[in-house]
């Protein structure tokens, strides 16, 4: 009886007596196989479910909005800081902590960590418009 080069199936040749053992053996070798991978597959998964747990635990969220006046971003979670930049107009970045608000007497903004985002206080008449780029960390 012939095999498969890579898999070690059994080929039955015309010339070999019918008998259900060879197609067995390779039942029995598909199946080892495939009980195999599925055992790796199923411990990979395992660990990627953990590294996400951690990732989703520790989140970073990016955003960016446009406009003018006091603004209440919801991130749907409370972070531990916010850094932001205003990008049109003339550069500013601020930074803000949990249990911290800052302030900026120049520019007129308070920026401040509240339960389940940040909120933004420029002064309309110092700060102007323009694109408002954000990082907020769990």
């Amino acid at each position: 009886m012939q095999q498969t080069d890579k898999y070690k199936l059994n080929k039955p040749g015309v010339d070999d007596p019918i008998t259900p053992v060879p197609l067995n053996e390779n039942a029995d070798k598909i199946e080892a196989a495939l009980t195999a991978e599925a055992e790796t597959r199923a411990a990979g998964d395992a660990a990627l479910d953990s590294r996400v747990t951690v990732l989703e635990a520790n989140k970073i969220v990016f955003g960016t909005y446009a406009g003018q006046g006091a603004r209440h971003v919801d991130l749907g979670f409370t972070p531990k800081a916010v850094l932001l930049e205003k990008c049109q107009n003339y550069g500013y970045f601020a930074m803000a902590m949990a249990g911290a608000t800052t302030s900026d007497g120049a520019t007129g903004l308070r920026l401040e960590i509240v339960e389940g985002g940040f909120t933004l206080q420029p002064s309309t008449s110092s700060f102007g418009t323009g694109t408002m780029i954000y990082i907020a960390f769990a």
